[in-house]
């Protein structure tokens, strides 16, 4: 599913949404080996270029987002979010005017180490932009990557398709992201127990046409999600695990050519 934004501006009966739901919202917790646990938010509607660099994870298939806000996450006002994990709560809070402002991160106490089926649950009691809603998800099993290494320097050719491999996970998505200086990004959602994926040609390309320096960082994540309604809203609830430097070495510098 290459986009440059598509998928994002096309109907909901068409990107497979309930009917009669017009805007995406995402709340997230992710947790990276060897550092902290943390949350996030953001909420926009489908009338307008999202900006949704950050948490607008495909469910398959890879996007490349412009992102007009240079890689600030926008969004609309779901008022405040707690976040419970582990019995320690971690409070998302809107800053700003919607819908130029943003959610700043909620970090959960250094004690909180989030591991696989650790049960996450995202409250709100609503916003001036967004309904009330509950949900939840399970943080799935930590990936490790095979292929490309993550090496200060690895260079990544835009020339051609780039074969992702990794240690199958039992359940949920694969996910691989390419985040470059200038704010875009190009994310791509495999199934995460097939342990192999493809990034196309093309969308190497374009994400190169956006960031003619080349300069990003790839990050490979565990991912598992659920979905809820609120109102004319459908908001993915997600759960990330990504390994660190020493522990797989999930992400790092990368140059596109």
């Amino acid at each position: 599913m290459s986009s440059e934004g598509g998928s994002f501006e096309a109907g909901p009966e068409e990107a497979g949404l309930p009917a009669g739901t017009t805007h995406l919202g995402f709340v997230a917790a992710t947790w990276t080996a060897g550092s902290y646990s943390v949350a996030s938010a953001q909420f926009f509607r489908r009338t307008h270029e999202p900006g949704a660099c950050g948490l607008a994870v495909p469910t398959g298939g890879c996007e490349v987002a412009r992102c007009p806000s240079a890689g600030r996450m926008r969004s609309e006002n779901a008022g405040t979010i707690d976040v419970s994990a582990l019995g320690s709560v971690a409070t998302l809070t809107y800053v700003g005017d919607s819908p130029s402002g943003e959610y700043t991160a909620g970090m959960f106490p250094s004690s909180v180490v989030l591991g696989p089926g650790d049960a996450i649950a995202f409250t709100s009691l609503g916003g001036p932009d967004v309904p009330s809603f509950d949900a939840s998800v399970v943080m799935p099993v930590l990936g490790q990557i095979v292929t490309p290494a993550f090496v200060d320097g690895e260079t990544i050719a835009t020339s051609a398709d780039l074969d992702v491999q990794w240690e199958a996970i039992p359940s949920g998505d694969a996910v691989f992201l390419i985040a470059t200086d200038t704010g875009h990004q190009l994310a791509c959602a495999f199934d995460g127990p097939t342990g192999s994926g493809v990034v196309p040609q093309a969308d190497l390309a374009a994400l190169k046409a956006l960031a003619p320096g080349g300069r990003a960082t790839a990050s490979f994540l565990a991912i598992s999600r659920s979905q809820v309604v609120a109102g004319d809203w459908v908001i993915d609830a997600l759960a990330f695990m990504q390994g660190g430097r020493g522990v797989g070495v999930e992400f790092g510098p990368v140059t596109l050519e």
